[in-house]
């Protein structure tokens, strides 16, 4: 919150873009307006997070294998004392480090980000839901797994169209792009390749799951920004102004 001194000779309100009315009062419904605004997208940025990590949650249940940057920290998950939803934490913060050493400042909705989507996916866990998934046929399994990505891209496009801030990974794919030669779709993509890598390289989590992400995520988030209104047809970028990435935050 900015302070505001005694010798500061612009009113608050001029400061904030409020205009004042004849007897030099703040407009108030335009208060209320820019309240109810900010409530808004805040809401769509804690919602599409739940999402997300619900699906995550069902992507983890169908066991058959997960996304790029979940790979890996199921491998971190299955070597350390840490729960899967603290290393989504530990490894989301290490990535908004190196983002910022990169020059790319990380905004309160991105340590929201960073943080909201691990403690949620562990309390989904801890409630034992699907539990017994696993044990399932294959045709149940997978049914869960495409479910679990709708949701991640659903939940994606929802924390994007807040327009709160990039997450974690879209600020060092920025991050990337700019320190190196690469595009943006470029940096990403080594990104992913490199986590997954190194994901299965410590026994992460990889199988028919993963290979239905790759191939299905992109096409999810665009049906899921068309919903939001956030890509019109025609169009091959989106209408959001923050980059969206892959699915992961």
């Amino acid at each position: 919150m900015t302070q505001v001194t005694m010798l500061s000779p612009t009113p608050t309100g001029a400061r904030l873009g409020i205009s004042a009315g004849p007897e030099g009062h703040p407009d108030g419904r335009r208060v209320v307006d820019t309240f109810f605004l900010e409530l808004r997208r805040w809401g769509r940025l804690l919602g599409g997070l739940v999402i997300f990590a619900a699906g995550l949650t069902m992507m983890i249940r169908a066991d058959l294998g997960l996304s790029p940057w979940d790979v890996l920290h199921d491998a971190i998950r299955a070597i350390s004392p840490l729960t899967f939803g603290q290393v989504v934490v530990v490894i989301s913060l290490i990535v908004v480090g190196v983002a910022w050493a990169l020059g790319v400042r990380p905004g309160p909705a991105t340590v929201v980000n960073s943080v909201l989507v691990g403690v949620v996916t562990d309390l989904m866990l801890a409630t034992g839901v699907l539990g017994e998934l696993s044990s399932e046929p294959l045709i149940p399994r997978i049914g869960v797994l495409l479910a679990g990505i709708s949701a991640i891209a659903l939940g994606t496009a929802a924390y994007i169209a807040a327009n709160l801030g990039a997450g974690p990974r879209d600020g060092l794919m920025l991050g990337i792009a700019r320190r190196s030669s690469r595009s943006t779709g470029g940096a990403r993509t080594a990104i992913e390749a490199t986590v997954l890598i190194v994901g299965m390289a410590l026994g992460g989590s990889i199988g028919l799951g993963t290979a239905i992400f790759v191939l299905a995520i992109g096409p999810a988030i665009n049906i899921a920004f068309r919903l939001f209104g956030m890509e019109q047809a025609g169009r091959s970028k989106p209408l959001a102004t923050t980059p969206s990435g892959s699915a992961n935050t």
